[in-house]
């Protein structure tokens, strides 16, 4: 080791996570709102020059975000997630029941799978590792199993807790031999003995085996806390990627990088903007011609007197030009945040359907590439579930990609009409593109409307009376 180097621990990050971290950390910040960036201080908000502390805090304070990038992130994800993820019919009931609580804290495998892609949009991979609970004491039954939840679950690890990575090429594929996690465990509180306290720790897993690693003390050297075996998956480690944006092994690019840093520069913006609002708001009070022995008290119901005929007074204001035009910046930045992915935020005055369509077009492509990406890993981290619970099964999972029809676009829904009216399409066909682009909710069931329509026009058909001349009935005829 060299003269001033740190020494390396279990905790040091890897050098692939230490040149991604820093890609990450301004969509991670962006993402935690107004209070992530107002933490981050100088880094996203420089201080000007000979603006002391306390002026650049009141300042700081007082800047709010407008987070373009977390509304195209969730709107996005949301996407996907507009139908929920079917389950093929091949997956074993037992792993349907599973579903219902994937992680073993009550969430089920939608609400699971919208949290790894919202951390997979943001960073451009996120990771789901299957995990076993440790086996219960020799001699316990299958019963005893199931009262304790002994089965196999999903836990999401989030990019940044994925410290360092080992990997090799086996059978033409790079696949993982170590990984470092980094946790929170938890100990008694010596200093509180109803509570616990923190603490961090390493966990490194390899295939078939793993250990714990938690600090000594207060030092900086770490121990080995515990270690054992992994059962039922000894030939790999049972955790999977998910890319959206793939920089390389385990390594993601932010999706939206340019869309964060864009946001961050109307971030920027919008402080200088708010900062001279306030100065404009709040005029100078200008006095000339006043003598030392003058004195005045200013308020409503005061007189200022003054000894010289030239003294003036008056009040300064901001002429205002510089607001107009930080205005329209903002306002630009907003308008190419839109251009870049945030659809649903900022309106488009004058939009065409074609636009629409064109702008529906765009979005297809790499979304429904995201979501192979997100139903391969969960169909592999199925099957991770399916070795460790001893069920000899292949899961298929179906991700939602029907993301092309627009809400918006009326044109469209008024050609549908039309075609419908003048029999070009089916009422079925017209029902079920109604519920492509959420007209009818997505529980509606297209034929069962239809057979109701039809039973309703033969009902109107059969009470319908026959024509007759003054508009009398066949059973009326001849009656006086």
């Amino acid at each position: 080791m060299t003269a001033g180097s740190v020494a390396k621990t279990v905790r040091t990050p890897s050098r692939d996570y230490m040149l991604s971290h820093e890609k990450w950390d301004l969509p991670r910040a962006l993402l935690g709102g107004t209070r992530a960036m107002r933490a981050k201080g100088e880094q996203y908000l420089p201080r000007e020059f000979a603006e002391d502390a306390l002026a650049y805090t009141v300042r700081l304070n007082r800047t709010v975000l407008f987070n373009a990038f977390a509304k195209t992130v969730r709107d996005m994800v949301g996407r996907m997630f507009t139908k929920p993820i079917q389950l093929g019919d091949d997956a074993p009931e037992k792993i349907k029941e599973w579903s219902e609580n994937i992680d073993l804290t009550g969430r089920d495998l939608n609400t699971f799978a919208f949290e790894v892609a919202i951390d997979a949009m943001t960073t451009g991979v996120s990771f789901i590792l299957a995990e076993m609970p440790p086996p219960l004491p020799e001699g316990a039954t299958k019963a005893d199993e199931d009262a304790a939840g002994q089965r196999p679950y999903l836990v999401h690890v989030k990019t940044e807790d994925l410290i360092g990575w080992k990997s090799t090429t086996i059978g033409g594929r790079e696949v993982a031999t170590q990984v470092r996690l980094l946790e929170c465990a938890y100990e008694p509180d010596p200093d509180h003995p109803f509570e616990e306290k923190e603490v961090e720790q390493v966990r490194v897993i390899e295939p078939g085996r793993w250990e714990t690693w938690r600090k000594k003390g207060d030092s900086e050297s770490w121990i080995r806390h515990k270690d054992g075996v992994t059962t039922g998956i000894t030939d790999r480690i049972p955790i999977v990627a998910v890319y959206f944006k793939r920089g390389g092994f385990f390594i993601g690019d932010p999706p939206f990088a340019d869309l964060a840093d864009l946001n961050c520069a109307h971030w920027q913006s919008s402080s200088d903007q708010r900062n001279i609002l306030h100065v404009a708001r709040v005029p100078i009070l200008f006095g000339a011609g006043w003598d030392e022995k003058d004195t005045f008290v200013i308020g409503p119901g005061q007189l200022a007197r003054m000894s010289s005929t030239d003294a003036k007074l008056s009040y300064v204001e901001h002429g205002g030009n510089s607001i107009e035009a930080g205005r329209n910046d903002l306002k630009d930045m907003e308008t190419q945040m839109q251009a870049m992915g945030l659809q649903l935020l900022v309106s488009q005055p004058g939009q065409t359907a074609t636009g629409e369509i064109r702008d529906d077009t765009k979005e297809i492509s790499p979304l429904a590439m995201m979501a192979d990406s997100l139903e391969d890993a969960l169909e592999e981290a199925y099957g991770l579930l399916c070795r460790f619970g001893g069920e000899r099964a292949e899961v298929t999972v179906n991700v939602n990609r029907d993301f092309g029809a627009s809400v918006f676009a009326s044109t469209d829904q008024t050609t549908l009409l039309a075609m419908a009216d003048s029999g070009y399409i089916t009422h079925e066909t017209l029902l079920r593109e109604m519920q492509r682009r959420k007209v009818l909710e997505n529980d509606f069931e297209p034929e069962d409307e239809v057979e109701k329509l039809s039973g309703y026009d033969e009902e109107l058909e059969d009470d319908e009376p026959t024509d007759r001349p003054g508009g009398a009935s066949e059973s009326e005829e001849g009656q006086p």
